[in-house]
């Protein structure tokens, strides 16, 4: 047993026991998170066998830990009940990632089975349906952070299985899947422009603040452009995904199209593929090794065909697999551990294949290049708003949907789709153009 192995000091068994332990479906209901956190001591008991709390932090250790980088919910239970059981401090956001992958049969209890342990201003009601309850979740989520960071991060709602089944025109485009959280599925692009402070309007004043009583958030904005080509949506389940990208994605002409009168169109095109950075750091000139491996691994992979493209078949259908299930909205770890991340030879590939995992290169109307989410269609804007790191792109509703939101007859009213990379305006280059008077803000209705 576990408990023998720690007495005996088995090394050797140890990461065998404890994985075979900790894979019973209790440490991965959402419920436990509350119920250990609260208890004043506990004792897991299993079959004939018992484990006291300590003995349960003991085992804890670093080899057990990185066999199972997937439970998240383990290393919290034991860096944070016994060692500083009033010392979790993430914020709802972070809280609802961390614990996305655990499960409940309720989706509504993805918020609720975490009130026990953080002080939300959220009363269960099982009356209300999944996108009320969501939509109370991200109002909260902006509040608390004064932000639009939260909300804007991971699929919408209003394009998920439950929204289909309610109407998904009663729940507002900005309100996020929070059913579809996971720790181990950040978007690359979110984690990494999440940790740079310097860029013009991520957070909001708090006299800036939209009413969050509205079903319409009227945000400060700049329409920066309209998106003129979308590549084809990539099938991340096939192994002839690689090649898509090289025929379908390139724009023709790419060696002789200058980039707002830069001559290096090769180099901004291959680093908005891969977001500009790899994994989370950028990829700048300033770091001259690294962009020269990744410049001549792009340029290597470029020239590649499909059969040079390097394969493990097992780690393929791992891949399909978990894909098939993300797209059926099951729990998954696409993140989790590397037996789920595929490795190729070529470096740039290596990062490629993370990079396009929900989206698609397209180009706007101002030449500017873009990674956007893969249901982006012909004819999206672009936009930069107050309160968010991140560019958004966004759907005008049509005269009959808008002209059913009391107030807004007549108005513009815009869909959220999801975030956006956009090559050359990820700093402070918009911050930059209003200050020159190139451009100006105005207020976008977002429902």
């Amino acid at each position: 047993s576990l408990k023998d192995a720690m007495q005996q000091d088995q090394s050797r068994w140890m990461p065998a026991i404890w994985k075979t332990f900790i894979s019973r479906s209790w440490f991965r209901r959402l419920w436990v998170v509350q119920e250990v956190r609260l208890a004043k001591r506990y004792i897991f008991v299993c079959g004939g066998h018992c484990l006291t709390g300590d003995e349960f932090i003991n085992c804890v250790g670093d080899e057990p830990r990185k066999a199972l980088q997937v439970l998240n919910s383990i290393s919290f239970m034991a860096d944070g009940l016994l060692k500083n059981p009033k010392g979790f401090k993430d914020s709802m956001f972070e809280t609802l990632l961390r614990f996305g992958d655990m499960r409940c049969s309720d989706p509504r209890d993805k918020i609720y089975a975490l009130l026990g342990i953080l002080k939300w201003n959220i009363i269960p009601d099982y009356n209300l349906s999944v996108g009320q309850v969501y939509e109370q979740a991200a109002k909260a989520i902006i509040r608390e952070d004064q932000n639009l960071n939260g909300v804007f991060y991971g699929p919408r709602f209003s394009t998920s299985t439950f929204a289909q089944a309610e109407h998904p025109n009663l729940v507002p485009s900005w309100v996020p899947d929070f059913s579809k959280f996971s720790i181990h599925q950040i978007d690359k692009l979110f984690a990494r422009y999440l940790e740079d402070f310097n860029y013009l309007i991520q957070l909001v004043t708090p006299g800036l603040l939209p009413d969050l009583e509205m079903f319409v958030l009227d945000l400060p904005a700049v329409g920066f452009s309209r998106v003129s080509e979308v590549a084809p949506r990539l099938d991340l389940s096939s192994i002839h995904w690689q090649d898509d990208v090289r025929n379908k994605w390139e724009p023709l002409g790419l060696a002789k199209f200058h980039y707002l009168r830069s001559q290096d169109s090769i180099d901004r095109y291959w680093r908005t593929l891969l977001l500009d950075c790899e994994p989370l750091d950028r990829l700048s000139k300033e770091r001259p090794q690294k962009f020269k491996e990744y410049k001549d691994s792009f340029e290597t992979w470029r020239n590649m065909t499909y059969k040079d493209d390097t394969y493990d078949s097992a780690l393929i259908e791992q891949r399909r697999l978990r894909y098939n299930e993300l797209m059926a909205g099951g729990t998954h770890e696409w993140y989790g551990g590397k037996d789920y991340r595929l490795k190729y030879d070529n470096k740039f590939a290596s990062e490629l294949s993370q990079s396009v995992i929900g989206r698609t290169f397209a180009r706007l109307e101002n030449g500017y290049f873009a990674m956007v989410p893969e249901n982006t269609v012909q004819g999206d804007v672009v936009a930069v708003v107050r309160g968010s790191t991140l560019p958004i792109v966004i759907r005008r509703l049509s005269d009959q949907e808008s002209g059913k939101l009391q107030g807004y007859e007549g108005e513009y009213v815009w869909r959220l789709i999801g975030t956006a990379y956009v090559h050359g305006i990820m700093d402070e280059e918009v911050e930059n153009a209003i200050e020159r008077g190139e451009c100006t803000e105005q207020i976008l209705h977002l429902a």
